[in-house]
């Protein structure tokens, strides 16, 4: 009986409060039976910023977040107790314990929120801060008291820093455990892993990451000849090019020219070595023509040959290719020979030689089972030992290129799972439609997943 009189003096102070500021000639305050809240958004909100002093003490500041008011919050009217919440979370470091809210009601209802210690409620001043921290039940009042609705509200925030990535195991599979070297790609909304098995390569799809689909058996080089060309697969299957939209049907196309590896491609052209070593573009894979280069042949790549397609900062497309050279020289034995194109429209430039010298820092390793996969506008390598004078572990670095295959280096940002139950064993890795990095490992057959936060 106390909180009910409490409420009905709430209600009361309210309303006088809102009837006297009407003139004395205005009419009656009309009183509604119903009750609901239309609308609900934040209207500021801060984000906590942790800063140095000169001393180099730990000291925190707070920024306002800009166009706070712009992240949606739907609301279920439905459910026995209706649900308020917001799709896109909040910006990692918003202060939670401290928002201003802005709502509408049906028929100027009154709106309570509820105390998370005991029963109290208190009303909900758009000018008052709220904690939102866990989530929290609002209560809105019809004008003439005879009806409540009761609302869940969680505010969602992100919880991880826009600036971290890490790896989730999405799950284990037999079959990709069984393969001795794979190969994935994403094309027509499907991971598919083309995989060498028993000397042959066998092609597995799957939507989620879970569960594989076999597809088809094809020779024992096709797996390291594919490349995907608006989400189209192809694949070089010992000497007859084929393409596929889903991983698991292939169809031949007609080819007379002879070709020796299947590149990569840019959103127009396929890349593909011929059997005289001269690098070779065609539009659907039926007539072959040789690209111009600005350097040797002999500087073109022959083993362990990956490459990546993506818009540059200048708007243009990109491509790039890299691998390894045989024979003996000392940038052949050290480095990677890396070449990239770039086509502004219709125009294609030449392919373009990043020349290797003792003074350039941090050039593309040689290493085996190489695959070098665009992330934005950058490029991220993995890769298995080192050749040569590359003393690097299997699977233990991920480098980062940030000006278009010339440096690449370590960067703290990208790392393997520090989970106990990944093992280095070969793997590849694609990018989604979603700029989700997708991550399969011979062996284990483990499957991983990941993604920056603000990408």
């Amino acid at each position: 009986m106390k909180n009910r009189f409490l409420l009905w003096c709430l209600l009361l102070g309210a309303l006088t409060s809102f009837g006297s500021c009407l003139d004395s000639d205005e009419e009656d305050v009309t009183l509604y039976d119903d009750a609901a809240i239309t609308q609900f958004s934040i209207s500021s909100a801060k984000i906590i910023k942790h800063t140095l002093s000169s001393a180099g003490a730990d000291s925190t500041y707070y920024v306002d977040i800009a166009n706070i008011s712009t992240y949606n919050f739907s609301i279920d009217q439905m459910a026995d107790t209706c649900f308020i919440s917001n799709r896109d979370s909040l910006p990692y470091g918003t202060d939670a314990t401290k928002l201003l809210v802005s709502y509408s009601t049906k028929n100027s209802g009154l709106v309570f929120i509820e105390n998370e210690n005991n029963d109290s409620i208190k009303i909900v001043q758009t000018t008052d801060t709220l904690d939102f921290t866990n989530h929290r039940y609002l209560r809105v009042y019809s004008t003439d008291g005879t009806n409540m609705r009761r609302y869940k509200v969680k505010v969602n925030i992100h919880h991880e820093d826009g600036a971290h990535f890490a790896w989730h195991k999405v799950g284990e599979s037999q079959d990709i455990a069984s393969l001795d070297s794979l190969h994935l790609v994403y094309a027509g909304g499907k991971l598919i892993t083309l995989g060498l098995k028993n000397g042959a390569t066998e092609t597995y799809s799957s939507q989620d990451g879970i569960t594989w689909t076999h597809g088809a058996t094809l020779s024992t080089t096709a797996y390291r000849n594919a490349t995907v060309r608006n989400d189209t697969l192809f694949v070089l299957d010992g000497n007859t090019l084929k393409y596929s939209i889903d991983g698991e049907a292939f169809t031949d196309i007609p080819n007379a020219t002879s070709l020796s590896a299947l590149t990569g491609c840019s959103s127009k052209q396929l890349y593909a070595l011929a059997a005289d070593g001269t690098l070779m573009a065609s539009a659907k894979g039926i007539e072959w023509t040789a690209e111009a280069i600005d350097d040797s042949l002999i500087l073109l790549p022959n083993s362990n040959i990956s490459s990546c397609t993506f818009t540059n900062k200048a708007g243009n497309e990109y491509v790039v290719m890299a691998g390894s050279r045989t024979g003996k020289s000392w940038n052949k034995e050290t480095y990677s020979q890396v070449w990239t194109k770039t086509i502004d429209g219709i125009t294609q430039a030449p392919w373009n030689y990043i020349p290797i010298d003792r003074e350039m820092l941090h050039p593309m390793p040689r290493v085996e089972n190489l695959t070098i996969v665009a992330y934005g506008t950058n490029m991220l390598a993995f890769f298995g030992k080192g050749i040569d004078n590359n003393r690097y572990e299997p699977y233990s670095t991920i480098l980062l290129s940030r000006d278009g295959g010339i440096t690449w280096k370590q960067d703290e940002l990208f790392a393997y799972p520090a989970d106990d139950t990944f093992v280095a064993a070969p793997l590849s890795v694609t990018v989604d439609s979603n700029d989700y990095l997708w991550m399969v490992c011979t062996t284990t057959g483990q499957v991983w997943r990941g993604k920056l936060n603000n990408y």
